[in-house]
């Protein structure tokens, strides 16, 4: 699919997203074990490279469920 930029005479092909739930269960727990030893996300995002926004949101989703259950980062409950 093609979509023009605003104020602009040429025409871009959007870039296909990545979806949250295709991502490995094995990649979600790679990331958080990284971001627990204190790799900064945008080196996670360039050693795997995902979408910041997928990064985000896989160690927020993370951090909200081991709050709420009272369960380690890394519990496989959380991933």
């Amino acid at each position: 699919m093609l979509y023009k930029i605003w104020k602009s005479n040429s025409i871009y092909p959007i870039e296909p997203r990545t979806i949250r739930c295709l991502i490995l269960t094995e990649t979600r727990f790679v990331i958080l074990s990284n971001y627990i030893l204190g790799d900064i996300n945008r080196d996670i995002i360039r050693k795997y490279s995902r979408e910041c926004s997928v990064v985000y949101y896989i160690i927020d989703r993370a951090k909200v469920r081991a709050n709420r259950d009272s369960r380690a980062l890394l519990d496989i409950h959380n991933i």
